[in-house]
């Protein structure tokens, strides 16, 4: 009796799955790193205001920025998954942060 539903299996890895989202759906890896952005400077937000009362959002727009980095760095070892052109805006978002965080002056700092 033959099946009547053939299981698919995926020898290749899970990065070529990602691949092929991504030349399916082009928008998937700038919105996964503006998601990745958003929470991480988010949440570092949120918390520091309710444990402090007020939030340093220079310093946590910096840490965001490193973290999407170092994802999307991580996201160029694979062909076809990152765009160069989004790792040029990646970087340049990384070092406007940076620029910010030297360039702001806080109340209790000199």
């Amino acid at each position: 009796m033959a099946d009547l539903y053939q299981v698919s299996t995926n020898i290749t890895g899970f990065d070529s799955i990602l691949v092929d989202i991504v030349s399916e759906i082009p928008l998937f890896v700038p919105m996964f790193l503006l998601f990745i952005f958003i929470i991480i400077a988010g949440s570092g937000v949120l918390l520091e205001k309710a444990r402090r009362g007020n939030a340093d959002y220079p310093v946590w727009a910096v840490i965001a920025s490193i973290g999407t980095l170092m994802i999307s760095l991580v996201m160029t070892l694979k062909e076809g998954l990152m765009r160069l052109e989004w790792l040029t805006i990646v970087i340049s978002v990384t070092l406007i942060m940076g620029l910010w965080l030297f360039l702001s002056k806080r109340a209790n700092e000199l």
